[in-house]
C-alpha cells in the first residue's frame, strides 16, 4: 500500500500541466477527483510478483515462468500503456542504461524490494533470487547493481526500529561499500555529501543531471528514491510530498520511496486521507490481508511452502479495473486541458 498510494498521487500530479503543478507546490498534497484513485504498473507489479512467487512453491524456475506469463496477460490487457511505454524507451536509447526500461508492469527495482521483504534478508539466497528478476527486465549490470542496491535499502528500513537498525545518515555510505560498480558507487558517495549536508531532493535531482525535471530512468529512480527516504526515514507524508514536488515524472521514484517508507513503518504511518481514497480494485481488503498473511514470514519450512495456496486471480475483475483506469485517465486528460471544473 505505501507503494500504491504513492504511485496513485504521482500520477494525479503527473497528469497536469506544468503552470498548474508549480502553483500546487506550496499547498499540500491531496487528492481531488471525483473518481477514487488507482494505482499503476508499479503496484500491479507486486501483487504479480507475490502471486508468482506463492506458485512457484520456492522454486526460481517456475517462479520466472509465472512471472513472464502474468507479466503478459497484464501488458497484453494495457495495449496503449504497453505501446507508450516502448515509444518512450525508443527516445532514450541513446541515453545509456539509465535510460527506462521497457518494462510496463516489469519494473525490477519494486520487485527488488517486494523480494527483500518477503524473503526476510538479504543473503546469497534471496539476492541470487533478486539478481535473476532483474534480468526479466534488463541485462545490463547497473541496473542489476542498483536492484540489489534497493534490496539491501529496503531490508534496512525494515529493520531501522529493532536493535539491527543502521543509521540512514550513513546508508548511502554503505550502499556504495557493498556493490561493485565503480559509476554506481560515485553517485551514491555524491549524494552521501549532500546527505550530510541535508539538502532538498530537489537538489539532489539537479545533480543527477536533470535540470529541466525528473525523468523515468531506472538507476536514477532508485537512488533518488533510496535519497528522499534517507532525509525523511520516519515520516511517509514528508517523504512522499517533496519527491511529488519535483519537476517532470515522478511516478518511478514515487513508487519506489512509497515501498521503501512502507516496509520502514507499515500501513500506519500513510496518512488516512490519502490511503482513504486508493482504490486496489479487483483486490478487495480481505484479499490484500490474505495476500500479507501468505507471504509476511516467507518462506517458512518445506512443508509449509508447499501449504501455501495461491490466491484466486481474479480475471474478470481486471477487465473491470482496466475499463475503470481507462474511464480515471480520460478524466485525467479532459481536466488538464480545462474540460472539467
Amino acid at each position: 500500500m505505501g507503494c500504491a498510494v504513492a504511485e496513485s498521487l504521482s500520477i494525479l500530479y503527473a497528469s497536469l500541466d506544468p503552470k498548474t503543478t508549480l502553483s500546487l507546490r506550496r499547498h499540500p498534497v491531496r487528492f481531488w477527483t471525483s473518481m477514487p484513485a488507482y494505482p499503476g504498473s508499479n503496484t500491479h507489479s507486486i501483487v504479480i510478483a507475490i502471486q508468482s512467487l506463492l506458485k512457484s512453491k520456492a522454486k526460481y524456475e517456475e517462479f520466472e515462468e509465472s512471472l513472464r506469463k502474468r507479466l503478459n496477460w497484464y501488458r497484453v490487457s494495457h495495449p496503449m500503456q504497453s505501446m507508450r511505454a516502448r515509444w518512450r524507451q525508443a527516445a532514450l536509447d541513446g541515453d545509456g542504461p539509465e535510460a527506462t526500461l521497457s518494462r510496463f508492469g516489469s519494473d525490477p527495482m519494486i520487485r527488488s524490494a517486494l523480494m527483500s521483504v518477503v524473503m526476510q534478508g538479504i543473503d546469497s539466497t534471496a539476492m541470487r533470487w533478486i539478481s535473476h528478476s532483474a534480468r526479466i527486465a534488463s541485462e545490463d549490470e547497473m541496473v542489476i547493481q542498483a536492484s540489489r542496491m534497493v534490496a539491501m535499502a529496503t531490508q534496512c528500513a525494515q529493520v531501522q526500529r529493532t536493535s539491527s537498525s543502521i543509521d540512514t545518515n550513513q546508508l548511502l555510505r554503505t550502499l556504495a561499500d557493498s556493490i561493485d560498480d565503480v559509476d554506481l558507487q560515485q553517485r551514491l558517495l555524491h549524494l552521501d555529501g549532500l546527505l550530510q549536508r541535508r539538502e532538498s531532493l530537489h537538489r539532489a535531482a539537479r545533480s543527477l543531471g536533470y535540470r529541466r525535471g525528473v525523468a523515468d530512468r531506472a538507476v536514477e529512480n532508485a537512488i533518488l528514491a533510496i535519497y528522499a527516504f534517507c532525509l525523511h526515514p520516519r515520516s511517509y507524508r514528508q517523504c512522499i510530498e517533496e519527491v511529488i514536488r519535483l519537476p517532470g515524472n515522478t511516478v518511478g521514484i514515487a513508487s519506489l520511496a512509497g515501498a521503501i517508507l512502507g516496509a520502514a513503518q507499515g500501513p500506519q504511518d500513510i496518512p488516512k486521507e490519502w490511503l482513504d481514497n486508493v482504490s486496489m480494485i479487483p483486490y478487495d481488503k480481505k484479499w490484500i490481508s490474505q495476500c500479507v498473511e501468505r507471504v509476511q514470514d516467507w518462506p517458512h519450512g518445506p512443508e509449509d511452502i508447499q501449504r501455501t495456496a495461491i490466491l484466486p486471480t481474479r480475471i474478470v475483475g481486471q477487465i473491470q479495473r482496466n475499463l475503470v483506469q481507462g474511464l480515471a485517465g480520460l478524466q485525467l486528460i479532459l481536466g488538464r486541458l480545462g474540460l472539467l471544473r
